[in-house]
């Protein structure tokens, strides 16, 4: 009889090469209490989590769990990059999952935190959370420069003053067109028709006529 197929880990692309997740969860060997660093020293896979994407635990291929205790749907997780958190559900109704030693009742869920230990069964298949580089990435920045700073002078002073950015010099012969489009006066038509009155509130012209 042949082997079974071996099933690569989640995120394994075609090539055998690991896509790295935001989260995994590591696997800790049946009693210990530190997670497995070396993948090959456990016959359960690291666990990659990636953004959005809702996995199931449980007795399957994925987790190379074999237990018949256990629930081929025991749990879900699902990663947020938005929120830098994992959701974890239960599903099944039989047995709970436990978190960090706490049962996980169905329907109920909880959010995990980095370093939380998950086991599927009451210690047993045993997971820590940990981030990955991949969730390290730098975040862009949200405000401007002058808004920061403002925000600063509002510690200090108590006031807020906040500076609109100086708005980048535009074409004076594009605007002059574009205002007389419109049906609007320039500076400068604005002038020429206060010239033509006098001191005496009269119309006159340039020539004096």
């Amino acid at each position: 009889m042949a082997p079974p197929e071996a099933v690569p880990p989640t995120g394994a692309s075609a090539s055998g090469v690991v896509n790295q997740g935001i989260f995994i969860l590591r696997p800790v060997e049946e009693g210990k209490k530190e997670a497995v660093v070396d993948d090959s020293l456990t016959v359960r896979p690291i666990i990659h989590l990636f953004d959005s994407q809702a996995l199931v635990l449980g007795r399957s291929r994925l987790t190379h769990i074999r237990d018949i205790e256990l629930s081929r749907q025991q749990a879900r997780v699902t990663a947020s990059a938005s929120s830098e958190t994992v959701e974890i559900a239960q599903l099944s109704k039989q047995q709970p999952s436990y978190v960090n030693g706490h049962p996980l009742l169905y329907p109920w869920s909880r959010t995990l935190m980095v370093g939380d230990t998950v086991c599927l069964k009451k210690n047993q298949h045993a997971y820590i959370l940990e981030r990955t580089t991949a969730a390290l990435v730098r975040k862009p920045v949200l405000a401007p420069l002058d808004i920061a700073s403002a925000a600063c002078k509002k510690r200090r002073t108590g006031t807020l003053d906040l500076q609109t950015p100086s708005s980048p010099p535009s074409n004076s012969s594009g605007a002059k067109k574009k205002s007389r489009q419109s049906g609007q006066f320039t500076p400068v038509d604005l002038v020429k028709q206060l010239n033509i009155f006098g001191s005496s509130g009269k119309i006159t012209t340039p020539g004096g006529v």
